[in-house]
């Protein structure tokens, strides 16, 4: 046994050396795709609102500052992929802008009746204002609040990408830090003392509600993206890890600070600009020593994502239905646990849908666009 083990051991020590002395660009992207699937149970973490009642504090540390890290590291994800692609193939921009907006308008039909269910929960409008409604939301954050990931992505992109083609990354970078500083005044909405600043702020979330999209958020970690992609052999020399490590205990030192403050919400925090970009970089040179489907954990983190706010609206009616909504609003852990549960089993199913060759030749065409 100690034989095998040593052998075995050798085996991944030269395929590890093997693995590093690929070009970048041909490496296993393992530990990236893992961590997408992390990032997608962060999210439904936050939103069954894991730790609440049992800690306010923990559950501040986890939704407010820890998953956090979430979003940014899929707006990373999507860039730096992208640029990849963009550069092996021609019109592929075009293409992957056109599969998002397709995929985009399906999930908004499918969460339209929650979307304007939510309308009716939420504001005061007149019936005849819900189709205005719906179509600003269609093109702002979706027709349910998590579909806001997409038309932010895509305007980001498109950002991106055209500042890019008029001028260089130092430029791009100093722009993005400005509209994300913008947007971060949503966070540190407290600290505001300039009364002309603050009546900007008060008018803009007025007529918006949120900065948390593709101008103000998203355009910082799409740039970053495509920086990591253009610049990513240079970037192995950079000490990554001791990066990743000041920015996990700047993120620890502002949420710290933040704490106490007042604040509209908390979708940016500073330190998610250094973390986000390192941590991409130490997950692209971290190579695990054990195989698993990615392929399959990269469509659980995309379908996680998109269907878990259906359960979201569904189980908590249920349990109204069998008396049972004073459980589901005192237990977090229970509340996480039928979420996951629930949403993976319909990533079961859609994925095993898509793999049907049986299917009518229009569904097949909807399902291979979600």
């Amino acid at each position: 046994m100690a034989s095998t083990h040593g052998s075995q051991s050798i085996y991944l020590i030269s395929k590890r050396k093997k693995e590093q002395a690929m070009p970048a660009s041909q490496r296993n992207y393992q530990s990236i795709d893992l961590m997408k699937y992390i990032a997608a149970l962060m999210v439904i973490g936050v939103h069954t609102k894991l730790f609440m009642p049992f800690s306010q504090l923990l559950n501040f540390a986890f939704a407010n500052v820890l998953a956090r890290i979430a979003v940014p590291f899929f707006f990373i994800t999507s860039a730096y992929f992208l640029k990849r692609g963009i550069e092996h193939k021609t019109n592929y921009l075009q293409h992957y802008l056109l599969s998002l907006l397709k995929g985009y308008l399906i999930w908004s039909v499918l969460y339209l009746p929650v979307g304007i269910n939510w309308i009716a929960d939420n504001y005061d409008l007149p019936f005849y204002l819900y189709p205005v409604a719906l179509i600003v939301g269609l093109f702002y954050v979706g027709t349910y609040y998590h579909l806001w990931y997409i038309p932010a992505l895509i305007i980001a992109i498109l950002i991106v990408h055209w500042l890019l083609k008029k001028t260089n990354y130092p430029t791009l970078f100093a722009a993005a830090i400005l509209l994300y500083g913008f947007g971060s005044l949503e966070t540190y909405y407290g600290l505001i003392t300039n009364p002309t600043l603050l009546a900007i702020v008060n008018r803009y979330m007025a007529l918006f509600i949120t900065t948390r999209n593709g101008l103000f958020y998203g355009s910082i970690f799409v740039a970053i993206g495509f920086f990591l992609w253009d610049y990513q052999d240079k970037l192995q020399k950079i000490p990554y890890t001791k990066g990743l490590v000041v920015s996990i205990g700047l993120l620890m030192i502002e949420a710290c600070f933040i704490f106490d403050k007042t604040r509209l919400d908390m979708n940016f925090l500073l330190s998610l600009v250094p973390l986000s970009f390192f941590l991409f970089i130490f997950l692209k040179e971290t190579l695990i020593g054990f195989t698993f489907n990615s392929n399959r954990l990269r469509d659980y983190a995309k379908y996680y994502y998109f269907t878990h706010a259906f359960f979201l609206v569904l189980i908590p009616s249920l349990a109204q239905l069998i008396d049972c909504q004073q459980l589901w609003d005192s237990q977090g852990l229970l509340r996480f646990g039928l979420t996951l549960l629930s949403t993976h089993l319909a990533c079961l199913l859609l994925i095993h849908l898509k793999q049907q060759t049986t299917l009518p030749w229009k569904l097949s065409a909807l399902l291979r666009h979600l």
